[in-house]
């Protein structure tokens, strides 16, 4: 049955591909059709590439989009299989048709398949609309001025800009309206998710620059065959940036902004990561200081990241001590009263204090509780009464939270030592860093405390049975 699921998605992904030409799906298209067509929710794909799950849906949307417009027909996550298993049904028959009318006619030799939809270009829009007429900015809480600082950053050549905030902060939401602003200015965009590189990719620092230059060269649809351009002879880094500046930027003609996201995972790769670090500072330079008729201008960096860098890098190496640094702050309750008010929910004062008393505001909490209210048509005070029991909308959170801090046993009890003291509690920097960057945390310095109420009530309680 599995063999039979997975063949009949490679066939389904084939004729997506040849539908879209000559744009192409991105990896992380491809990944959320491929879970999806095996059943997966939004929820979990998300939790299996680790992304916003919000992210996940809005690439989502945007693919059932894109989808309808060349099928000619409305695509959403709940029928993309049985339509796509139509077109398939009608390829196979335009296909026989095909194959008799040669047998009669051998002078035939090419015939239009037929119910084949128009082959368009579709341009990827960032405006991301869902199935319900709402896009996902209808949600998007401004928290002011960061968006405008952005937007005014990242228009500036040799614009390098920084986004730090712990997990499930908005990183992703916030990079999305920024790489929105730019492509009104006519830019190109790409993502790199670092998250995506294979282990043997991060283990290499020529095969992982080789990869991150054909991430680049895919998402922009440029065919280039890259060993042509590989000298060994050279090195990594020289290869990897003339190939910017001979190859990659002299075809683009208008500016690219290239979003690094979740860059913290090279901080596990030290190796890779100073020269990989470095070679972006050095490019940041050479756009910010190059004339017109030198491709570096057309360069503009988005580094997006959960954690401070705990690696040592040069001063003049580094890219985190350059450009604008943004990092995003919890919800206020007043933006959580304007966030309900976009669900039509009707909160008063006293219960947005209520649930800021629990979570905090925490962007994920916030929405969890607002989408849980809302779907299970509950009210708040059930919601905060039930949320670490096993029937509350945080527990299957806080158990997910569990497992990804047993992946770091070693944080394990510190983590407790902060949950269970009513005093902030001085880390290690390094691990310090590692537990705000899982959201378990904040930190003052060194100095940490709970995220939030309920990760005291639910951790203090269980770790201390540990």
């Amino acid at each position: 049955m599995e063999k039979d699921n997975n063949d009949s998605l490679a066939v389904a992904l084939t004729l997506v591909r040849r539908a879209v030409w000559p744009e192409r799906l991105n990896t992380i298209q491809e990944s959320v059709f491929s879970q999806c067509w095996k059943g997966e929710s939004y929820q979990e794909i998300a939790d299996s590439l680790d992304y916003d799950a919000i992210y996940i849906r809005s690439i989502g949307a945007q693919l059932w989009k894109q989808l309808s417009k060349v099928f000619g027909e409305k695509v959403a996550k709940s029928n993309f299989q049985a339509i796509i298993k139509h077109h398939l049904a009608e390829n196979r028959f335009a296909e026989n048709r095909l194959a008799e009318q040669n047998a009669f006619s051998p002078s035939i030799t090419s015939v239009a398949p037929v119910g084949t939809p128009p082959l368009q270009v579709l341009e990827t829009c960032l405006t991301i609309t869902a199935a319900d007429g709402t896009s996902q900015e209808d949600y998007y809480i401004e928290r002011p001025p960061i968006e405008k600082r952005c937007y005014e950053a990242i228009v500036q050549q040799g614009a390098l800009l920084r986004i730090k905030a712990p997990k499930q902060m908005g990183k992703t939401s916030l990079m999305t309206k920024v790489l929105l602003c730019v492509k009104k200015h006519q830019h190109h965009t790409v993502v790199v998710n670092l998250r995506l590189a294979d282990g043997h990719i991060l283990s290499d620092l020529d095969r992982f620059l080789q990869w991150f230059c054909a991430v680049i060269c895919d998402q922009l649809n440029i065919a280039v065959d890259l060993e042509q351009h590989w000298k060994p002879i050279f090195g990594s880094n020289y290869n990897c940036t003339q190939f910017f500046s001979r190859i990659l930027l002299p075809q683009l003609g208008k500016p690219v902004v290239i979003a690094l996201d979740d860059v913290d995972v090279l901080f596990d790769h030290p190796m890779i990561a100073t020269d990989f670090l470095g070679l972006v500072r050095a490019w940041c330079e050479k756009a910010k200081q190059s004339n017109k008729s030198d491709a570096w201008h057309l360069l503009k960096l988005l580094v997006i990241h959960s954690t401070e860098v705990y690696i040592p890098l040069h001063h003049h190496q580094s890219p985190f001590n350059v450009g604008l640094s943004i990092e995003l702050p919890y919800f206020t309750a007043e933006q959580v009263m304007e966030l309900a008010n976009r669900y039509a929910v009707i909160w008063t004062d006293d219960e947005v204090a209520s649930l800021m008393a629990l979570v905090g505001g925490k962007p994920d909490l916030v929405r969890f509780t607002l989408d849980w209210v809302v779907g299970r048509s509950v009210s708040l005070f059930e919601v905060i009464e039930n949320a670490t029991t096993p029937k509350g909308i945080d527990y299957e959170h806080l158990r997910q939270q569990f497992r990804l801090i047993q992946k770091y046993p070693k944080l394990i009890p510190l983590f407790q030592q902060v949950v269970t003291s009513e005093q902030a509690v001085a880390l290690p920097a390094l691990q310090g860093f590692q537990l705000e960057s899982l959201g378990m945390v904040k930190l003052q310095g060194q100095d940490a405390t709970p995220s939030c109420a309920l990760y005291r009530q639910y951790f203090g309680s269980l770790l201390g049975r540990l």
